[in-house]
Protein backbone atom coordinates (compact mmCIF):
# COMPACT_ATOMS: atom_id res chain seq x y z
CA UNK A 1 0.00 0.00 0.00
CA UNK A 2 1.39 3.38 -1.01
CA UNK A 3 1.51 6.14 1.56
CA UNK A 4 -0.15 9.33 0.39
CA UNK A 5 1.79 12.51 1.02
CA UNK A 6 -0.20 15.66 1.57
CA UNK A 7 0.84 18.68 -0.50
CA UNK A 8 0.51 22.04 1.25
CA UNK A 9 0.01 25.37 -0.48
CA UNK A 10 0.57 28.94 0.64
CA UNK A 11 2.95 28.05 3.46
CA UNK A 12 5.44 30.94 3.78
CA UNK A 13 9.13 30.13 3.45
CA UNK A 14 10.84 30.84 6.78
CA UNK A 15 13.33 33.66 6.72
CA UNK A 16 16.88 33.13 7.90
CA UNK A 17 17.32 33.93 11.52
CA UNK A 18 18.91 37.31 11.91
CA UNK A 19 21.67 36.73 14.41
CA UNK A 20 23.15 40.09 15.44
CA UNK A 21 26.82 39.35 14.71
CA UNK A 22 27.29 42.54 12.68
CA UNK A 23 26.35 44.85 15.57
CA UNK A 24 28.34 43.02 18.27
CA UNK A 25 31.17 44.71 20.14
CA UNK A 26 33.84 43.00 22.24
CA UNK A 27 32.15 41.68 25.40
CA UNK A 28 28.65 41.50 23.83
CA UNK A 29 26.74 38.23 23.76
CA UNK A 30 23.41 36.78 22.71
CA UNK A 31 21.44 33.62 23.45
CA UNK A 32 20.05 31.30 20.77
CA UNK A 33 17.89 28.19 20.99
CA UNK A 34 20.45 25.99 19.23
CA UNK A 35 23.42 23.81 20.04
CA UNK A 36 26.76 25.37 21.01
CA UNK A 37 28.37 23.73 17.98
CA UNK A 38 25.79 25.18 15.58
CA UNK A 39 26.09 28.66 17.08
CA UNK A 40 29.90 28.51 16.94
CA UNK A 41 29.74 27.47 13.27
CA UNK A 42 27.43 30.42 12.53
CA UNK A 43 29.90 32.79 14.18
CA UNK A 44 32.85 31.26 12.36
CA UNK A 45 31.00 31.53 9.03
CA UNK A 46 30.22 35.21 9.70
CA UNK A 47 33.90 35.93 10.43
CA UNK A 48 35.00 34.06 7.30
CA UNK A 49 32.44 35.68 4.99
CA UNK A 50 33.25 39.21 6.20
CA UNK A 51 37.04 38.65 6.37
CA UNK A 52 37.23 39.82 9.99
CA UNK A 53 39.80 39.14 12.69
CA UNK A 54 37.14 38.63 15.34
CA UNK A 55 36.93 35.74 17.80
CA UNK A 56 33.94 34.21 19.57
CA UNK A 57 33.47 31.84 22.46
CA UNK A 58 30.34 29.78 23.05
CA UNK A 59 28.90 28.19 26.18
CA UNK A 60 25.99 25.82 26.58
CA UNK A 61 23.03 27.14 28.59
CA UNK A 62 19.87 25.46 29.80
CA UNK A 63 17.83 25.46 26.55
CA UNK A 64 20.42 26.57 24.03
CA UNK A 65 23.74 28.37 23.80
CA UNK A 66 25.26 31.82 24.32
CA UNK A 67 27.98 33.32 22.14
CA UNK A 68 30.32 36.15 23.18
CA UNK A 69 32.53 38.27 20.97
CA UNK A 70 35.95 38.20 22.63
CA UNK A 71 38.09 39.96 19.99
Amino acid sequence: MKKLIKIDSRIPIPTRSARPFKSMRVGDSFFDLTTPRNLFCCGWQFIKNHKLEWKFTVKKELNGARIWRIK
